[in-house]
């Protein structure tokens, strides 16, 4: 059967019950044409019954939630069953509200939908409420994983655009007390970009009477329902006054940022061409909004002061540059972890000793912040001071190990050092629980160096020597820390990576083995990696810069005067003075003569002019012979006063055992060396 629209006008005491009840109320035909509304629709909306009737509902409904609203009520109409849904209804004074919509289908005798029936329920406080909890909680949740100045604003900025503003910034006062837009968000992808570009220029005038000048002035917050362009030329510096004339403004709020008992910026929210204005009553919500992202910025920012004084103090505590040596190539890096508080411990080293040997150390202090870069410091400053003294790894590890103890709060240091001749290719290291640097061959066979020991602050002394490998020419050796190898929080599993890719590896090693265990993700710990690449000893290396090699029996005089004369001109090649040559005439004599003394048989002479002292080596088969830079209690004895001239006419000498037998003796010559450009090396002389 047809049914006609209900005639309401003959139901006057429906009516009077109707627009009393605190609902919208309505009535639609089976097809959804709108045929009635309770006075209460036309109260909030503003519209006649000429527009509301039939589809003019759609006039009010929110842009965002129509199509959503559209899918669902057509497939109620086609399904005939109930309608029920959460949207916004503009009002009549221009401001959105949230409303629980339901319908229910009248049928007839035959079951066939006749009628729908429907509610509009106000829930715009308790949806409200909800939905600020949840952001609140949201909001506080991201923050809480946010460190940098940088991710907090742009958490903070895109959690309100586009839920309660239209496009929104945050602006701070800078140690020059100047306000800068720090972050800014629009919903708009173009119009973002624009925003963008103003980043880091200054945004208020400060001697303006509204706007953000009001509320630095007087930290409270302040709305304008309604902006005109005027405020924005009074209000805004250039060029944000064009910027903002193109990008649009209708409303805004702006409240005060305070952290510390101080205000710090401000947060404006700002709405555009979305049929919303802001009233007082958005005023307590950007309060609490306001109150909890200050601590959220002040503490970013305080992260960002410490994050860069202790990076700036680790930087200037890296080795700026790495030794020149031929025939060996450097190549390191340190990243900081950006996922946790800030910078820590790590560091790498590479140094020359005054006889030439090469000291490598790389470590890692437990910790983060500037407590541990100043604790990295020393420790590390510790290491060449102790190589200096004795370049003997462990020895190195024992000194260091207690002054790490007499830090007073001992920190946990695991480090790693090796001292490297670059004359014979001989690798001596020892180990303080630091994982176990990687040495690839020319073979491309990757292997790790074990040295196992407690870590620095807990090892206390420990005995013996270190360990020593021969390194062939065409090797590489990987020292890292451990944030190399737990970017998947799998140390076993990283190290495989890591050895992996070391055996691929040809090219800016340490940065190509970063980037490819990375994936471009940053680090959760700090990583710092020194890649040395071994080409040749310099004894093999023509050219100048390099070391020259004689061997002879110990008892052919005019191969050892040969080698001497050669000697001689090599010095002076390096820009050694007369005077300085002398003193290096005697002491090559006097070493000499004290191998053929104790150690008869073929011996080699090395002088290494590499570095910024010439070093003149002399090495012997014999049995050994031990260095005590004193006088004999006999001054007339022609015995025990040979390796005291050499100490008094030469920078530094050292002396040490062979693994495989004889003595290795190391004399820094005086004198810098400076190659002449045009000068000429004689050739070596292998006798």
């Amino acid at each position: 059967m047809d049914v006609q629209p209900f005639a309401w006008t003959e139901a006057a005491s429906f009516r009077v019950i109707a627009d009393a009840v605190p609902q919208m109320m309505w009535s639609a035909l089976a097809d959804g044409w709108i045929d009635w509304y309770n006075a209460r629709w036309y109260d909030y909306t503003g519209q006649t019954r000429d527009e509301a009737e039939g589809w003019g509902w759609q006039a009010v409904h929110h842009a965002e939630d129509l199509p959503e609203v559209m899918r669902a009520w057509a497939r109620s109409i086609a399904t005939g069953e109930p309608f029920e849904m959460e949207f916004r209804l503009r009002g009549a004074d221009r401001r959105f509200r949230w409303f629980l919509t339901r319908a229910t289908p009248l049928r007839n005798d035959d079951g066939r939908v006749v009628r729908w029936f429907g509610t509009n329920t106000d829930i715009d406080g308790a949806r409200g409420a909800r939905l600020r909890e949840r952001f609140f909680s949201q909001l506080g949740a991201e923050l809480a994983g946010a460190l940098s100045l940088d991710q907090t604003l742009r958490v903070i900025t895109r959690r309100i655009v586009p839920e309660f503003a239209d496009w929104a910034t945050v602006n701070l006062i800078d140690d020059r007390g100047e306000v800068r837009l720090s972050a800014a968000y629009h919903r708009d992808e173009a119009l973002r970009a624009a925003l963008d570009e103003l980043r880091g220029q200054p945004y208020a005038n400060l001697a303006a009477r509204s706007g953000t000048a009001e509320v630095l002035r007087t930290g409270r917050p302040v709305v304008y329902e309604a902006l005109t362009e005027e405020f924005g030329r009074e209000s805004i510096e250039a060029p944000f006054g064009e910027a903002f004339a193109r990008i649009g403004y209708d409303s805004a709020l702006i409240v005060p940022l305070i952290s510390g008992g101080r205000i710090v910026g401000t947060l404006n929210a700002v709405l555009r061409s979305s049929g919303r204005a802001y009233t007082r009553a958005d005023v307590p919500f950007f309060e609490e909004l306001g109150r909890r992202i200050a601590p959220a910025i002040g503490n970013a920012t305080a992260y960002e002061r410490e994050r860069r004084v202790a990076t700036t103090f680790q930087e200037a505590a890296l080795s700026a540059s790495l030794p020149d040596i031929p025939g060996i190539a450097f190549d390191a890096i340190y990243q900081a972890a950006m996922l946790e508080a800030t910078v820590g411990g790590d560091w790498y080293d590479a140094f020359r000793l005054p006889d030439g040997r090469l000291v490598l150390s790389v470590g890692d202090v437990a910790g983060k912040g500037l407590d541990a870069a100043v604790a990295m410091a020393s420790v590390r400053q510790s290491i060449r001071t102790a190589a200096l003294i004795n370049p003997e790894p462990v020895a190195v590890l024992n000194a260091v190990d207690r002054i790490v103890r007499a830090m007073g709060r001992a920190p946990f240091v695991t480090a790693f050092v090796g001292v490297l001749d670059p004359v014979c290719f001989e690798l001596t290291f020892a180990s303080a629980g630091h994982p176990p640097p990687l040495l690839r061959g020319p073979d491309r066979t990757v292997r790790p160096l074990f040295a196992p020991d407690l870590p620095l602050g807990i090892r206390g002394h420990a005995d013996g020597a270190g360990t020593t490998v021969d390194i062939e020419p065409g090797s590489v050796l990987l020292c890292y820390t451990d944030g190399l190898t737990e970017f998947d929080r799998d140390a076993l599993l990283g190290e495989s990576v890591v050895a992996a890719a070391l055996a691929t590896t040809d090219q800016e090693i340490a940065h190509a083995i970063y980037a490819g265990v990375s994936g471009g993700l940053p680090p959760h710990d700090d990583v710092a990696i020194l890649a040395v690449s071994f080409d040749r000893p310099l004894t093999t290396i023509d050219g100048p810069r390099r070391a020259s090699r004689w061997r002879f029996g110990v008892t052919d005089s005019d191969a050892a005067q040969r080698a001497r004369r050669d000697c001689i001109v090599q010095l002076h090649a390096a820009g050694l003075g007369e005077a300085d040559v002398f003193s290096a005439e005697l002491v090559f004599g006097e070493l000499l003569g004290n191998v053929v003394r104790y150690a008869p048989g073929p011996i080699e002479v090395i002088l290494d002019v590499s570095g910024e002292a010439a070093v003149l080596h002399v090495v012997d088969d014999g049995r050994g012979f031990e260095f005590r830079p004193r006088l004999p209690a006999d001054l007339l004895s022609e015995r025990g006063r040979g390796l005291f001239l050499v100490t008094a006419f030469a920078e530094e000498l050292t002396v040490e055992r062979r693994r495989g037998g004889g003595s290795h003796a190391r004399a820094v010559l005086r004198g810098q060396t400076h190659y002449r450009g045009a000068a000429s090396l004689s050739r070596d002389a292998v006798l």
